[in-house]
């Protein structure tokens, strides 16, 4: 037998965390589960509030000599009038 490639003895090996202990259970697993939950739902809020106004300003013209609108090509040349 090589002693170069010998394991060592699993006992003599320290662990950190067994994979047991990773996983959550009881209230903390409730709690993580509301919380994503909530993040979910806030995320999906915001997107559904924030559409109208996406909308909206999709089909307004800009009329900015400053600014050209660069959304689509359509734009460009009312905006370049």
């Amino acid at each position: 037998m090589n002693l170069e490639h010998a394991q060592p003895d699993r006992a003599a090996r320290p662990q950190s965390t067994r994979q047991a202990d990773t996983y959550l259970h009881g209230g903390w697993l409730i709690l993580a589960r509301v919380a994503w939950g909530a993040v979910v739902v806030l995320v999906l809020l915001l997107f559904l509030v924030s559409l109208p106004t996406y909308l909206t300003y999709l089909q307004t013209v800009c009329a900015s000599t400053r600014f050209r609108c660069w959304a689509s090509p359509s734009r460009a040349m009312q905006c370049s009038r």
